[in-house]
């Protein structure tokens, strides 16, 4: 009974353990796929925080972009429309 309870054990142990590489090989290839996403050439290997925190960065300047690209599609439709 207690090799057959320590065969589980060890059963459950693979099971976790596969869990886990699945989990992180699917984390790897998302942060690869993100990196690529920002267009960045690096000659070293970057680690995954710095890949989220230039993830954050570019959010940043686009979200930036954008309000700026409203504020003037606003202008210039109050223009068009004073002067149409």
């Amino acid at each position: 009974m207690v090799i057959r309870n320590a065969m589980l054990w060890m059963n459950g142990c693979e099971s976790h353990n596969q869990v886990e590489k699945k989990y992180r090989d699917r984390l790897n290839d998302r942060l690869e796929r993100l990196f690529a996403t920002l267009g960045r050439d690096c000659q070293r290997p970057l680690g995954k925080s710095a890949v989220l925190r230039l993830a954050r960065r570019r959010l940043l300047v686009l979200e930036k972009e954008n309000r700026q690209l409203s504020t003037e599609v606003k202008r210039l439709t109050a223009l068009l429309e004073r002067t149409g």
